[in-house]
């Protein structure tokens, strides 16, 4: 496991060899000694870029954040790699943020969509690394086992071209994007940041290729049922159009008693970049209890 300091994306990108896989974060140091320790884990095609509006808030507050692009996303490795299930990448972000300081601190979770499922599996993996977890839209029943079918279909080299082909002229266009986060993401119009942002991130080569291969990877473990028992708040958009918070009401009795639910009335899937005064208030509300 190499450290390898390649050219940066941003000003705070790093990158880091785990296990032979390239993986970008950045991280963000408040001045004098950090209240705690903030990972922060993007959902299905986001990156990095999704918490351009949260930082600076955590960071004034004194946390130390760190942000992570999860392969095949944003400046992670995007190669034709043999599983990408939530369940490994929820280990692979262990094993990254070990080699970032004492194996020992605790963390405070937050993952949107996808990344709050990766947040909940990393939680079972290594509990006694878990102070409180931030779920904000999570996405807690997308992610399952797929079928055998499935993962047969997806895992061919046929479709992962096809992927690439169809991804080239999906995500190439800046029209194709701002429909993408109308519709579905934000619930709103982006703005023109928005629309450039994730035109960037996800015109890449590899990474549709990458996600058909996401779909299709089975779970190297699964915790169905188990209990999370650390703190926890949920934040949701109410006019969420990816995941329902009312269909994943089944997942509630996961969540430790006393868990807050906060509804952001005029938020989407995405209330973190589109509503990101709110979430930055609710978050800060739930770290001071914990701080």
């Amino acid at each position: 496991m190499i450290p390898l300091f390649l050219f940066s994306q941003y000003t705070e990108s790093k990158y880091l060899e785990v296990e032979g896989i390239k993986i970008h974060f950045r991280q963000w140091k408040p001045e004098g000694k950090p209240k705690g320790q903030i990972l922060m884990i993007h959902g299905f095609c986001g990156s990095t870029f999704t918490w351009r509006k949260n930082t600076d808030s955590l960071i004034s507050q004194g946390y130390e954040v760190t942000a992570i692009d999860l392969p095949p996303f944003g400046y992670s490795d995007k190669r034709k790699l043999p599983n990408l299930s939530t369940s490994f990448l929820a280990g692979l972000v262990w094993k990254t943020i070990s080699l970032l300081g004492d194996s020992t601190q605790q963390w405070i979770l937050c993952g949107h969509s996808m990344g709050g499922e990766i947040c909940r599996t990393m939680f079972f993996l290594h509990p006694e690394k878990v102070k409180g977890i931030i779920f904000i839209d999570p996405a807690f029943i997308l992610f399952g086992n797929p079928s055998e079918f499935r993962q047969k279909i997806l895992s061919n080299d046929f479709v992962y071209k096809l992927a690439e082909v169809s991804g080239k002229f999906l995500f190439l266009k800046k029209g194709s994007i701002r429909q993408i986060l109308s519709l579905k993401a934000y619930s709103i119009r982006p703005d023109k940041e928005a629309v450039l942002g994730y035109r960037k991130i996800l015109n890449q080569k590899g990474l549709a290729g990458g996600i058909a291969r996401l779909l299709g990877s089975p779970q190297v473990q699964e915790f169905p049922n188990q209990c999370i028992n650390v703190p926890c708040i949920q934040i949701w958009g109410k006019k969420d159009r990816v995941v329902s918070f009312r269909k994943t009401r089944k997942c509630y009795h996961t969540m430790p008693p006393g868990t807050g639910i906060y509804l952001i009335a005029k938020g989407g899937h995405c209330p973190m970049e589109t509503h990101s005064g709110e979430v930055n208030l609710r978050m800060s509300v739930f770290l001071g209890k914990l701080y």
